[in-house]
């Protein structure tokens, strides 16, 4: 006969003593469950899936106890390193009578306010039409004869969530490369500004 596994067993007993429903648990047996929880993870097979290790056992919610299964959700913040809004949310079911801990889906939970849509080639337009008309404007500096235009793209395409403004930059950055282009204006960025140049035809 095969000895239980003697922290998976603790968690089994006291879990035994809560409603045996699919009801969530809270308080101080939300407290207890994840300590026992994190104390058995490592002797869980699967456990280790998406480096989903002991330490992070603290931030998992949610629990629901449906014998054998203890269903919890586990927030993860890779994605937000890279700058999103959002955080990747897995949703683990841990079946104490096989020793078994599987992500059964994963989903996504907004952090953050996103931020307002842009139109972004509309803005490219619009600064587009600003220098090819030499006017005035805001994030425009001008040389003494209007050939020379350099952009202070912040005040274009304010700063929001880091990956949000990079993307939007390279969008309006390439739409306008493509416009000015088409009426003889060329890229020649001064510093890390962006900056053109009117060419004019032979």
């Amino acid at each position: 006969m095969t000895t239980p596994n003697i922290p998976i067993q603790v968690l089994i007993n006291f879990l035994k003593d809560l409603p045996a429903n699919d009801l969530l648990i809270t308080g101080k047996s939300s407290s207890k469950v994840l300590d026992l929880l994190r104390e058995c993870w490592p002797h869980l097979k699967g456990s280790g899936e998406h480096n989903t290790y002991w330490d992070k056992i603290y931030r998992a919610e949610n629990l629901h106890w449906k014998p054998p299964i203890l269903h919890f959700e586990l927030e993860r913040h890779g994605a937000t390193v890279n700058g999103s809004s959002r955080a990747d949310v897995h949703y683990w079911e841990v079946d104490l009578d096989e020793g078994t801990a599987k992500i059964e889906r994963r989903g996504h939970r907004q952090l953050e306010k996103m931020s307002p849509r842009m139109n972004v080639k509309a803005k490219a337009m619009e600064i587009a039409n600003t220098i090819m008309r030499g006017l005035e404007h805001p994030a425009l500096k001008w040389d003494n004869n209007y050939e020379t235009v350099v952009l202070t793209i912040s005040q274009i395409i304010p700063e929001t969530i880091p990956q949000t403004t990079a993307s939007r930059r390279k969008r309006f950055k390439d739409c306008l490369d493509s416009m000015l282009l088409e009426y003889g204006w060329v890229r020649k960025n001064h510093g890390n500004k962006i900056g053109f140049i009117k060419i004019h035809s032979e």
